[in-house]
């Protein structure tokens, strides 16, 4: 349990430092990569739910900490994503072929930044 926790905690202090500080500084193509999205697709497919949901908090808590939205913005956006990518691979792909995960890193990708960009308007 413990050794579950300290799992939790430095993934999502190593992803949320690699996304707030050092992917922005890349440069044209590579800065619009969003490292947590990816990690939480494939943890959405090839690990448990609750699992997934424990991560989505934790990495929505430091993404909301360093965002410029208003406080839950981040945690919302990406536990709405999570739930729609978890219904849409489980209703529609039942196979975990390259094809439907990069199909899934997409949709999530679009639907996170849509509901984060929305959000703005609030």
């Amino acid at each position: 349990m413990i050794a579950q926790v300290l799992k939790l905690i430095f993934t999502t202090l190593a992803l949320g430092v690699l996304q707030v500080s050092f992917i922005p500084g890349l440069g044209w193509p590579f800065d619009a990569i969003n490292l947590i999205i990816i990690f939480l697709s494939f943890l959405s497919v090839f690990g448990r739910f609750e699992r997934t949901i424990m991560y989505t908090f934790a990495l929505g808590l430091v993404l909301d900490l360093f965002g410029t939205w208003f406080f839950p913005a981040q945690t919302i956006a990406l536990l709405i994503t999570v739930f729609i990518v978890h219904k849409v691979f489980v209703t529609f792909f039942t196979n975990k072929s390259l094809y439907s995960i990069v199909l899934i890193t997409g949709i999530s990708t679009l639907l996170y930044h849509s509901l984060v960009n929305s959000s703005a308007f609030l």
